[in-house]
């Protein structure tokens, strides 16, 4: 339902709300499916489509990533929290402990490129897997460190293997590159999200002017990588450059005409996704277009925390930035003022305000991507992940060395 067509009077209940929300796909949803008591404990009800697995792996982007200041109601901001008011979720979490990674680790079940690196310095096949041989070669570090076995990779570990401790940043968008499916050198098969080509670990596209910057930049700074283009595509992608082409100039040479990347160009993306200087520029730039303002974003929100900072993030990457039509649904799902809402309550209503604002083909997903931040853990794509074995919130049960 377009809620822009709504009267914003009389206000509606969170549960009619929710209900509007999933009428899509037909769910129904108890009246007590939002109790309003922040993050799920035990005897919470489980929300509708919460952890559903979506096969859809495309990206609902409407529009270019913006800067959260510049499209977010003043009256939205929050005074940011202290450092003592930090919400345990699930016992993972505590004050000012995930902010630093002091007690932070990853564990079984982690995923993504920081596990890759460890399994790497482990000396085992680096499948960015965290399971039984990697639980079993940290395990047999930690005795070392004058702590019990437990197969916890903190800090300590990376520096007995002789790797640096990755950033919040690095974390963070290790996970969200796993719910994205795609690597350094992938693209989508088919534009069926009218996006054009898009590529990388953040869903970089042609609609949005990022894939062209992306090669002008990678092809300048490494021009090694003008060998890895048929010489026709070579011809073709030079004439796009010097001409400043603009998008639909592009996608007639990526995509064919059933709007599908084109084979030389599906093996030349490959290729570069190999190249170092196209890895530290996607990571860059995630970090620069899509990072940053999700840091902002989540101060002003007065969700600075790990899992605000994370669920805004992949707003960013996967919706497009903090929109008002996420404005819009906040207040409406919540019944109030968004500063009036307990702080342990934000993150879930954030998720349900995105969901809401997504298109209908991509709301499920959007849902389980950011109800995993609000919650600390769930299912995505038929798989499951915690963010404090994610070594993304603090584990109450590793405390700091001193």
């Amino acid at each position: 339902m377009d809620h822009k067509n709504e009267s914003p009077s009389p206000r509606r209940k969170p549960a009619d709300l929710l209900s509007l929300l999933f009428a899509h796909h037909g769910e129904t949803l108890a009246p007590s499916a939002y109790a309003g008591t922040g993050a799920a404990s035990s005897g919470s009800p489980a929300l509708p489509c919460e952890g559903a697995a979506s096969q859809a792996s495309e990206v609902e982007r409407p529009q270019p990533p913006q800067d959260h200041e510049q499209c977010s109601p003043s009256a939205h901001s929050v005074a940011p929290r202290a450092a003592d008011e930090t919400p345990q979720r699930n016992g993972t979490l505590r004050a000012g402990a995930a902010a630093s990674g002091e007690a932070c680790a990853f564990s079984l079940g982690a995923r993504g490129e920081c596990v890759a690196a460890l399994q790497h310095a482990l000396g085992l096949r680096a499948d960015g897997r965290f399971g039984p041989r990697t639980y079993e070669a940290v395990a047999a570090i930690e005795p070392s460190l004058g702590r019990e076995a437990r197969g916890l990779a903190d800090r300590h570990v990376f520096a007995a293997v002789g790797l640096a401790w990755p950033t919040e940043f690095d974390r963070t968008l290790a996970l969200v590159i796993e719910l994205e499916g795609t690597s350094y050198g992938d693209c989508n098969t088919l534009d069926i999200d009218g996006a054009g080509l898009t590529m990388g670990i953040c869903g970089f596209t042609t609609r949005h002017g990022e894939v062209q910057a992306l090669i002008e930049t990678f092809l300048r700074e490494a021009p090694d990588g003008w060998s890895c283009m048929a010489p026709s595509l070579q011809r073709q992608i030079r004439q796009l450059i010097d001409a400043a082409a603009d998008a639909a100039q592009w996608e007639r040479v990526l995509l064919d005409e059933k709007r599908r990347p084109r084979r030389t160009v599906q093996q030349t993306l490959a290729a570069w996704g190999t190249h170092p200087v196209m890895q530290a520029l996607q990571r860059e730039w995630a970090r620069e277009r899509f990072w940053q303002p999700a840091c902002r974003a989540a101060r002003r929100l007065g969700v600075d925390e790990p899992a605000g900072r994370g669920l805004l993030f992949d707003v960013w990457v996967q919706n497009g930035g903090w929109r008002a039509a996420h404005d819009t649904h906040l207040e409406r799902i919540a019944g109030c003022p968004f500063g009036e809402i307990p702080p342990g309550d934000r993150l879930r209503i954030m998720a349900l305000a995105v969901a809401a604002a997504a298109r209908g083909p991509w709301r499920a997903d959007v849902l389980s991507r950011k109800l995993l931040f609000a919650r600390g853990a769930g299912m995505v794509h038929g798989t499951f992940y915690s963010l404090a074995a994610q070594a993304i919130l603090a584990r109450s049960d590793l405390a700091p060395r001193q």
